[in-house]
């Protein structure tokens, strides 16, 4: 069996899962994977990449017979629905092919709109660098920030899915199913990183209303960045803790690397 709810309405398949299973998946808050004896459970919060807005708890249940996707809001729910509604017009699909098919299209185009936001991020740094920014640069600048963090928690969590869930240690799953999982978990992590170097940062021109000089912006031995040329870097809206500076953009670094310097490098991996 296969089935759409919203959380409330998990009672209607109450009847395919043990009673103390059935009371276990209620309940469930855990944000990763959990292996079972006879069942697998997939938890992670789904943002649409394309469109923003807030994310949406999604928790997925499989066993032997049955693929369950339960939604913890109505976006997330019409989402999971349209999507296993695509997989499925052409005829029935077995569960493990629809669940490894179901992660495939989360992912598919993302590398499109995460380069559209490079570019956006290049041409803003451009602006600022060129001494043209406007007084909203540094709440842009912040924005940019949060979207990447964003991104990085939403695909650091799903790797963290596809890692564990190739270990497979119920045997749950087939072979050819896990070797594509693992593919998409090689593609999660690149989108996800957050190695590469700490040095990227977004620099304005000394004086410039981007820069606020009453930031009190301070290397981690407490020194004053000096300055480079007419430029410094707006380490205060761009950093994981003081003195790190964060890299907007795509780094070809692999995501568990450490940034160089002490910093920790935000950064989106082509």
């Amino acid at each position: 069996m296969q089935a759409v709810l919203l959380w409330r309405d998990m009672a209607q398949v109450a009847d395919k899962m043990d009673e103390a299973v059935f009371r276990y998946v209620e309940a469930h808050q855990a944000e990763s994977f959990e292996a079972f004896d006879t069942f697998d459970l997939l938890a992670f919060d789904w943002y649409d990449v394309h469109k923003g807005g807030k994310s949406d708890k999604i928790l997925v249940y499989i066993d032997r017979e049955d693929l369950f996707f339960f939604c913890r809001g109505e976006a997330a729910d019409q989402y999971v629905r349209g999507a296993v509604q695509g997989l499925t017009a052409g005829g029935a699909v077995e569960n493990q092919q629809l669940l490894y098919r179901f992660f495939a299209g989360l992912c598919k185009d993302d590398m499109a709109y995460l380069e559209k936001l490079e570019a956006r991020i290049n041409e803003g740094e451009s602006v600022i660098l060129e001494g043209r920014a406007k007084e909203d640069a540094p709440k842009r600048i912040s924005a940019w920030r949060r979207e990447l963090l964003r991104l990085k928690r939403y695909y650091e969590q799903l790797d963290t899915i596809f890692d564990e869930v190739c270990d497979n240690d119920n045997g749950l799953l087939a072979e050819d199913i896990l070797r594509r999982l693992a593919v998409l978990g090689r593609r999660t992590d690149r989108y996800s990183g957050a190695g590469g170097t700490a040095a990227g940062g977004i620099s304005v021109p000394a004086g410039h209303p981007a820069e606020r000089p009453d930031a009190g912006v301070h290397h981690r031995d407490g020194a004053v960045p000096a300055a480079d040329a007419d430029h410094r870097l707006v380490r205060h809206e761009l950093c994981e803790y003081a003195g790190a500076s964060v890299r907007l953009g795509l780094s070809g670094h692999h995501r568990r690397q450490r940034a160089a310097g002490g910093g920790t490098a935000v950064v989106l991996q082509a």
